[in-house]
């Protein structure tokens, strides 16, 4: 499977991010998942509070592991770094 690409949209109210995200949908030749911002974030956040939830309950312990050994901060920061080629609108 080819790898997904990610693309930020960031910009003030009527500046046209709406109307490229439609554009974007309406190729056939990519597949694009379209989540707003505000719903990325609650994910997010909701991953990480499971996450450390599921961490600490007793009958997880030595069953849950990460085997990247990075802390979520690096992992974000990483993904980060590699969009900083990425156009954004």
């Amino acid at each position: 499977m080819e790898k997904g690409k990610i693309i930020f949209l960031n910009g003030v109210t009527s500046s046209g991010k709406t109307t490229i995200v439609e554009a974007l949908q309406e190729r056939r030749d990519v597949f694009f998942y379209v989540v707003a911002n505000d719903l990325f974030q609650e994910m997010v956040e909701r991953a990480l509070f499971l996450k450390n939830k599921l961490d600490h309950l007793p009958e997880n312990q030595g069953h849950l592991y990460d085997n990247t050994g990075k802390t979520v901060e690096q992992e974000v920061k990483e993904v980060a770094e590699s969009m900083s080629d990425v156009p954004r609108a």
